[in-house]
């Protein structure tokens, strides 16, 4: 699979999602938080086209919960997450295409999960901005020549100021949509 390529929205990103959250939904207690976040989840936003998941849990339920995933064959990646959010991925066959999903998982309420929702919701309500996002990924794409790291820090000063913007304009509702 080519993680680093630009492509076009595919209509198919919201079925795709809800394939995996009735996946997730039958490994994980239901009363943990999933939610769709990402360029797969604001319609019309091009991007790499991985389907992300974020997964609030109690704190007390993290390592539990990091178990389960592992056991269901979603993939630990120890250096791509930080000390709020661990991070997974896991790859499958859809119409003879490999696609892969990342989940975050992290508490309930914890700096990533606001960040992630909040940012979902501008990107949905404001198609410049939008635009702006995909500009920018579009330009990490082309730099990172297949390297995550490069792709990551290109993207991270504008993702800040993104994610600052977002949450000051109140559109982190924190509850499942």
């Amino acid at each position: 699979m080519e993680k680093y390529k630009f492509r076009p929205y595919n209509k198919d990103y919201p079925k795709l999602y809800e394939r995996e959250l009735r996946k997730l939904r039958n490994i994980l207690p239901k009363n943990f938080l999933i939610e769709h976040v990402g360029s797969t989840a604001v319609l019309c936003l091009r991007g790499k086209g991985l389907i992300d998941v974020v997964i609030a849990v109690p704190k007390s339920k993290i390592n539990s919960t990091k178990r389960l995933l592992e056991k269901s064959n979603y993939e630990f990646r120890p250096n791509a997450g930080d000390k709020h959010r661990l991070f997974f991925r896991r790859d499958y066959i859809s119409n003879n295409k490999t696609r892969r999903v990342h989940v975050h998982l992290t508490r309930y309420l914890s700096k990533p999960w606001c960040e992630m929702i909040a940012v979902r919701d501008y990107l949905r309500l404001n198609k410049k901005e939008a635009f702006r996002y995909e500009v920018v990924k579009r330009k990490a794409v082309k730099m990172a020549k297949g390297e995550g790291e490069i792709y990551r820090k290109y993207k991270s000063k504008y993702l800040a100021s993104l994610s600052k913007k977002a949450l000051k304009h109140g559109l982190n509702n924190l509850y499942v949509h």
